[in-house]
Parts: C-alpha cells; structure tokens; sequence
C-alpha cells in the first residue's frame, strides 16, 4: 500500500514528458483506433497540430524500436507492429529515448547521493523507479482505447 502511495506522489509531482514522448504517444494511440489499417502521418498532423517533420522523426524510432511499421505508396502510411494490448507505454517511452528509468533520470535530473550508493534517498528512488517501470509496463495502449481516452 505504501509504495502505490509513493508511485502516485511520484506520479503526479515528478512524472513529466519530454514532446517526444508525448508525440509518440499520440501516434501509437492514433494508430491503435485503427489498428487493421495504414495512417497517414499527414492525418495525425493535421488532427492534433503537430509538424509533420516532427512526427517523422518519432515514427522512425518507434518504427526502429518495432512498434510501428511503415508502408510506402497507394494505401501506404503507418501501422502498429503490434496489438494495441502487446504495446506497453513504457516501451513507448523507450523507444524515443527519452528520459530513462534505468539511469534514475525519469522524472527529472538525475540525482546522485552525496552519501554515498546506498543512502536513504538512493534506496527509496531505486524502490519508486521499480514500481514505476512495473506500472508502465502493465500499462497498454489499448487500455487508454477501452476507456475512452485519447491522448
């Protein structure tokens, strides 16, 4: 109970994501409405205001990291590699590489105990970087579908 107490608290007042985070998240879960056929990048531009150079860049590191694939020509567009339920959002996360949980960079700037590896501070943020690796990778993108959330 205390460390789901904990994660929320962190959650909520460290947790932030960079654009690219943000942006590839909003493709995965665009995707994810159609997961049967090919998006036009052109298509989540338009819908959600974002420059199309930009969303290039994103989909080729999810496509890199295997979570979208791409198709060229008549019909082409973006597809998800993968069932919207097999897609965590940590691996989302990931794949744009952007703050990692495994550096203790997540959530802000990575701190490093004056005290030494095994302080107090050190041992609680290796315990919350844990649960939160865990909770966002139980975390799916078909989750925010069959709630009808759309980010």
């Amino acid at each position: 109970m205390i460390s789901k107490l904990i994660l929320i608290w962190y959650q909520f007042t460290c947790m932030t994501f960079t654009k690219q985070e943000e942006t590839a998240l909003i493709i995965v879960t665009a995707l994810a409405t159609s997961p049967d056929r090919h998006m036009s990048l052109s298509d989540v531009a338009v819908r959600h205001n974002l420059p199309l150079p930009f969303l290039k860049k994103i989909a080729r590191l999810l496509k890199s990291n295997n979570i979208v694939m791409s198709k060229e020509g008549i019909g082409g567009g973006y597809q998800l590699a993968q069932s919207p339920e097999a897609i965590s959002v940590f691996s989302v996360l990931s794949a744009v590489g952007g703050k990692t949980l495994d550096d203790g960079s997540f959530g802000g700037v990575s701190r490093v105990c004056p005290i030494g590896p095994n302080c107090i501070p050190q041992k609680i943020r290796s315990l919350i970087t844990a649960n939160l690796i865990s909770y966002l990778s139980a975390v799916t993108i078909d989750q925010f579908l069959k709630k009808g959330r759309t980010i």
